[in-house]
């Protein structure tokens, strides 16, 4: 009964979320840090998200392969929601030396810009599992031209309590050269 009132929630979120165009925002510049911040860094922590890809450097046309892994780092069950496509499920930001995010390709456009949902389900991450997903970067995104890029990952997750919360992964940086 519990799984099918998370599976309600989660399936009314991502609803609202993929219709409405929602974006979540950290708010910033308040003075002091209060408990309720504190309580959201901690929950933020309990699902380690790391990305990294092979190597650091690729040449032009080369398949940039990002593996990202979303590992339980806490003592209770967290929830992600799985819509068999990936690219829905994390949101990758790409950005070149100039810090200008890197525009997508048609895949890209295609793959992430598509709101139509055809299923979804609640994955149970259990203390110390870890579930991950792989993306050819290069071909989401216009990384054709030499130069630095950074690609950075966040995932959204539910807590015991049904908080709807946002992991952020570390920065990887690669190269393309000429």
């Amino acid at each position: 009964m519990k799984t099918a009132i998370i599976s309600l929630i989660v399936g009314t979120a991502i609803g609202a979320l993929s219709t409405g165009g929602a974006s979540l925002q950290r708010k910033s510049g308040t003075s002091g840090v209060s408990a309720a911040s504190d309580i959201r860094e901690t929950v933020a922590r309990s699902l380690l998200l790391s990305a990294r890809t092979e190597k650091p450097s690729f040449s032009p046309g080369e398949p940039i392969v990002c593996r990202v892994e979303a590992t339980n780092n806490s003592r209770n069950v967290l929830v992600l929601v799985d819509t068999y496509h990936p690219e829905w499920d994390y949101k990758l930001d790409v950005r070149n030396e100039a810090g200008e995010k890197v525009p997508l390709t048609k895949d890209g456009e295609r793959l992430m810009r598509n709101i139509s949902i055809y299923k979804s389900v609640s994955v149970e991450i259990f203390p110390g599992e870890a579930v991950h997903a792989d993306f050819v970067i290069n071909k989401l995104f216009e990384m054709t031209t030499a130069g630095s890029y950074s690609i950075k990952v966040e995932r959204t997750f539910f807590t015991p309590d049904q908080a709807y919360t946002v992991a952020k992964s570390n920065i990887v940086k690669v190269e393309i050269t000429q």
